[in-house]
């Protein structure tokens, strides 16, 4: 067997005594205080974006014109840093928690699947890809994180499909970040603010479903490692 790569994705071992030395270089490391994290950055900028619809569209007024309100723009700059800043800290903290998430199932004992912890973050940013391949990478990490004593392995591969909040999270922050990106093609401030309004209200709904996803993730493979004990290291941090 080649040298151990962490970060190749886990295939259906030829020798599974081998394959069964290799989990103890790989570790099972519980989720919680990243998916503490990601969820607050998330959440903040979820909160943040409806925040920075609700300014523009009450400055609306003094933003027309050659000569916009200072203080209001200075208003909207700053709640649109605010949000930007929040922006950043949500992709740098949910990815950190999906590439420790897709990683631990190592430690579980999984194999079969078909994204690499890398890959599973790396998709979010490929264009056109990004509309499908981080679905299906998250979807992958939902099922194999099951702690069904029928999933070890590769069993978690034949079994059922994936909960509903998989579809709620990525469907709205699909249609979200589509309707925030007209809003901001939109010169008139009342109408962008508008517009906005609805692209960051389905952002919300999708932060929800992600936070619940992340924390459902979470609590299934620490009870997978609970069951599995001595069958799957597990690391305190």
């Amino acid at each position: 067997m080649s040298a151990y790569n962490p970060y190749l994705a886990p295939q259906v071992p030829q020798n599974p005594q081998a394959y069964a030395q290799s989990w103890t270089q790989e570790r099972y490391v519980p989720l919680g205080w990243r998916t503490i994290l990601a969820g607050l950055a998330i959440g903040a900028a979820a909160i943040l974006g409806i925040a920075l619809d609700l300014v523009q569209l009450a400055f609306a007024d003094q933003m027309k014109g050659e000569t916009p309100d200072v203080a209001a723009a200075l208003v909207v700059f700053f709640v649109a840093m605010a949000f930007l800043g929040a922006l950043i800290a949500a992709a740098v903290f949910f990815g950190i928690w999906v590439h420790r998430a897709s990683r631990n199932l190592r430690g579980l004992g999984r194999h079969g699947m078909q994204f690499t912890p890398g890959w599973c973050v790396g998709w979010f940013y490929v264009p056109f890809a990004n509309l499908v391949r981080p679905f299906k990478a998250v979807s992958e990490i939902w099922r194999a994180s099951t702690d069904d004593p029928e999933s070890d392995g590769n069993g978690w591969s034949m079994m059922g499909s994936s909960t509903a909040l998989l579809g709620i999270w990525w469907g709205t922050w699909l249609m979200g970040n589509i309707i925030s990106n007209i809003s901001g093609r939109v010169d008139d401030p009342s109408v962008s603010g508008g517009i906005g309004l609805l692209g960051s209200g389905l952002l919300i709904v999708a932060a929800i479903s992600c936070i619940q996803l992340m924390r459902g993730i979470s609590a299934r493979q620490a009870s997978a490692a609970e069951r599995l004990g001595g069958g799957a290291p597990i690391a305190p941090v």
